[in-house]
């Protein structure tokens, strides 16, 4: 008879630790936040390198007005790569189509979120790879008249103006895209839910009230 009162007792401090245990909130492991931003180290260290670069050529041609020259032909290659980027890295917003019943009188008012710069953004990106495919033969044509611009609005140009013009244009339009890509996929969609996520709260509290 004891024995039995002993495990009868065992058995229910054993489901109380169990439940116990239960109870308490599992540790999740800490997500690596690394993952979850641009690699921004290695943007910048393009950056300094091209400066570099670009600084160097324009001391070994003697020439400051070629080297600001560049590096606005490289400011305006990341500007048009950024644009680029942010159009094709656009979130989209899920929102859940309207039925009959949330079109009724009685149905509770419920917030949605605008979507009209996602569509411009996904019109934008299908016409600019429309024109891009149509198009496509004639990017070194377009390539190099704008080297020869950049080396015909200079005063006696080095040689080679041309090519390094082609180069900078291409690497800064690339990294631009790059960088405005993931820039837009990883922190603005971040930023948009949490926004998104905050004014539904707060819509559904003023519900509430009202």
């Amino acid at each position: 008879m004891a024995d039995l009162k002993t495990t009868t007792s065992n058995s229910v401090n054993s489901a109380s630790i169990i439940k116990h245990e239960n109870a308490l909130p599992n540790p999740q492991p800490e997500a690596d936040k690394s993952h979850d931003r641009p690699p921004w180290l290695v943007f910048v260290i393009f950056l300094t390198t091209a400066t570099i670069l670009l600084a160097l050529y324009g001391w070994s041609v003697s020439s400051p007005p070629l080297l600001l020259t560049e590096l606005l032909v490289g400011a305006a290659s990341i500007s048009v790569g950024s644009l680029l980027g942010f159009l094709f890295g656009m979130p989209r917003a899920m929102v859940a189509p309207s039925t009959s019943e949330e079109t009724d009188a009685a149905a509770p008012m419920t917030y949605r979120p605008s979507t009209n710069l996602e569509q411009v953004s996904d019109w934008l990106t299908k016409i600019l790879i429309g024109v891009g495919l149509v198009e496509l033969r004639q990017i070194g044509g377009t390539l190099a008249s704008m080297g020869r611009m950049v080396a015909g609005s200079l005063k006696d140009a080095p040689p080679g103006t041309e090519v390094v013009t082609q180069v900078v244009i291409v690497a800064f339009l690339i990294f631009g895209f790059i960088a405005s890509f993931l820039w837009t996929r990883i922190i603005l969609r971040t930023a948009s839910n949490n926004c998104r996520c905050k004014l539904d709260g707060a819509f559904e509290e003023h519900l509430e009230r009202t």
